[in-house]
């Protein structure tokens, strides 16, 4: 157990207020926290402390379970109404998220914990709760650990999971990262609470599965697991010294734009150090292409070689292009394949699009990248001083709002057809809060 935030000799079903505050530390400050509890033992025991915590300390804060049923078992509703009757039990309200449309065959597990963190982050941003707790724990950061050495991850994926990320606008906090997962299951036995198993967690058809027996294997008569996790914390510290280069390196040499693009000046990028060049470029790839994290080292090394040099030429990567233009190198995201697709929006209510803009705007009316053929149809009809502004194909994958498969505004380049509809839209471009910042997400 973590001995950071609980006494020697105490279990957590023991832990007082004081120990409680300290678990829960990362989540002081915000007003309203989401709990995402699927039912397994990490997330019933990470609800059953969050709740024992704001009785014990913290009464104004709100709590507010979500379970998300993915349909991909027979089972997944009657699953989900059971944790609602665990968090009514315990006077928690609750709200089941489904994942709708048809499942995936392949890459399950990936697909399923993409649209997973949609919904959830989506729930959060439309009831303004300001985090989302997460119930991964001390093995679990051991396992990314040795996932990550075995691909050869270099400092920042060595670091494994971060206390406090930001994910889609929202904040995403992971308190129980000190504690084991038999110290979890121990607690829910000690206040008869039970918990559902999900059989994919003994699937050996999923790397982390297989990864997971191999540390059990390893962590006999041996402390293994927090070893591993001790070395996540050094080097997450270290990796912490290193973001903080970057965003200062940031905001010295870059320009992210409220429009999605990153403009950086190649002179001054090549006479950086190229470590902290590489990073200064996955960052602005990540903001840009819209991935929970940059692209992999030996991508970004060749990326490196590529824009060091004058004369540099164009590249693609990560769902972007690197583009050398009016001396300037400009990361634009690409549209091959016809872009990113279009989101539906909903009355009063934010979506994101691309993870990356959080868009409100007219019911019924979709958001998608403006492209090259709307593009020159509004072109000479814009002010000199944005056509000139930037490369075509940063304009081209601008937002772009449409009714009915008509143009309807293109909110950063000042284009409406109906002003009075217009008046309404807003377009947040979610990078840009964490951009001088050291929230972002680094897992090569």
């Amino acid at each position: 157990m973590n001995r950071a935030f609980i006494r020697t000799g105490t279990t957590l079903a023991a832990a007082g207020a004081e120990e409680l505050n300290r678990l829960f530390a990362v989540c002081h400050g915000h007003a309203h926290l989401a709990l995402a509890v699927s039912g397994g033992a990490d997330s019933m025991a990470l609800m059953h402390l969050a709740r024992r915590w704001q009785q014990a300390t913290a009464p104004r804060i709100t709590l507010t379970v979500l379970t998300v049923d993915h349909g991909l078992r027979p089972q997944s509703a009657a699953e989900a109404r059971q944790v609602a009757a665990w968090a009514r039990h315990l006077r928690l309200d609750h709200v089941t998220l489904k994942w709708p449309g048809k499942k995936p065959r392949t890459a399950i597990q990936e697909t399923a914990r993409a649209a997973r963190y949609g919904l959830l982050t989506g729930w959060c941003r439309a009831h303004d709760a300001s985090a989302l707790l997460l119930a991964h724990h001390m093995d679990d950061q051991a396992e990314t650990v040795l996932m990550r050495l075995s691909r050869g991850s270099g400092l920042a994926g060595l670091a494994a999971m971060k206390p406090v990320t930001i994910r889609d606008g929202v904040t995403v906090l992971r308190p129980l990262l000190g504690v084991r997962k038999s110290e979890l299951e121990a607690l829910l036995r000690q206040n008869d609470q039970g918990w559902i198993s999900d059989p994919s967690n003994d699937n050996t058809g999923f790397a982390r599965i297989r990864m997971r027996q191999v540390l059990a294997a390893l962590e006999k008569n041996s402390q293994l697991t927090p070893r591993l996790a001790r070395l996540a914390r050094g080097i997450g510290a270290a990796r912490d010294r290193q973001t903080a280069e970057v965003a200062a390196a940031a905001r010295t040499f870059t320009r992210l734009h409220p429009g999605g693009y990153c403009e950086m000046e190649p002179q001054l990028l090549a006479a950086l150090p190229a470590t902290l060049r590489r990073e200064l470029l996955g960052r602005a790839l990540q903001a840009v292409g819209g991935g929970p994290y940059p692209p992999n080292r030996q991508a970004l090394d060749r990326l490196v070689r590529q824009t060091g040099h004058a004369g540099a030429t164009g590249a693609s990567l990560h769902r972007c292009l690197i583009v050398p233009w009016r001396k300037k190198l400009w990361i634009i995201r690409e549209l091959r394949g016809g872009g990113p697709p279009p989101c539906r929006l909903e009355q009063d209510r934010a979506m994101v699009w691309d993870h990356r803009f959080e868009v409100r705007g007219p019911a019924h009316w979709q958001v998608a990248a403006l492209g090259k053929r709307d593009w020159h149809a509004i072109r000479e009809r814009l002010p000199a001083r944005l056509r000139t502004a930037a490369p075509a194909a940063a304009w081209q994958s601008l937002p772009a709002l449409r009714h009915d498969g008509r143009l309807q505004a293109v909110p950063h380049l000042e284009f409406s057809r109906n002003d009075a509809a217009a008046a309404g839209i807003t377009v947040r471009y979610l990078p840009l809060a964490t951009w001088h910042h050291y929230h972002f997400n680094a897992a090569y």
